[in-house]
């Protein structure tokens, strides 16, 4: 009975194949020490012990750089959209001719700046059923670049440019929330 299993070669010269990341290659040649090469006595586990060392072997040289990435990244926190509201929050918005004003309500310990707003002028078409080939809404990012104390709040108006056509075949539906922030540790 013929085993195709892998084993590592030891100070004798073999035949072998090359390993990448493609799989194992066949080159013809000969080599010594550490090369994999094909065994017929080899048990088949021993395929997939080699396997798991490797795998092991590719993580403990992987794991500095994981930890290289996350200590530059430690400052970085990604929020869900629906607890963005434990930290920042509007409120007294106003929309007027496209204009949209309000106030930005800091409700953490630390205090904010560059917080960022995301204001959604969504074009509705008079007849759905026929829209026009001219859909003039779009999204805007609105930096409100004032920093906000913990427990405090900042004022903010945005009034796009170029201004809101005005037009018959159809109407805007404005949207404005919270799209990003940064924190200010002390």
């Amino acid at each position: 009975m013929i085993n195709d299993g892998l084993r590592l070669a030891h100070l004798k010269t073999w035949k072998f194949k090359s390993v990448t990341a493609y799989g194992v290659l066949p080159t013809g040649r000969t080599g010594r020490i550490g090369f994999v090469h094909k065994s017929r006595n080899a048990h088949p586990s021993k395929g997939v012990m080699i396997k798991l060392f490797y795998a092991l072997a590719i993580v403990v040289l992987a794991t500095p750089g994981v930890v290289a990435i996350a200590a530059t990244a430690k400052d970085t926190m990604v929020v869900a959209g629906d607890e963005v509201g434990r930290f920042v929050t509007l409120r007294n918005v106003s929309i007027k001719n496209g204009e949209v004003s309000g106030e930005m309500v800091n409700n953490s310990r630390d205090t904010l700046r560059d917080v960022v707003l995301e204001i959604r002028y969504s074009w509705r078409w008079a007849n759905e059923f026929h829209p026009g080939k001219d859909d003039p809404g779009r999204t805007v990012y609105y930096t409100a670049a004032k920093e906000i104390p913990p427990g405090g709040n900042a004022r903010f108006e945005y009034k796009p440019s170029p201004p809101l056509p005005e037009r018959r075949d159809g109407s805007f539906v404005i949207e404005v929330k919270v799209a990003g922030f940064e924190r200010v540790y002390f």
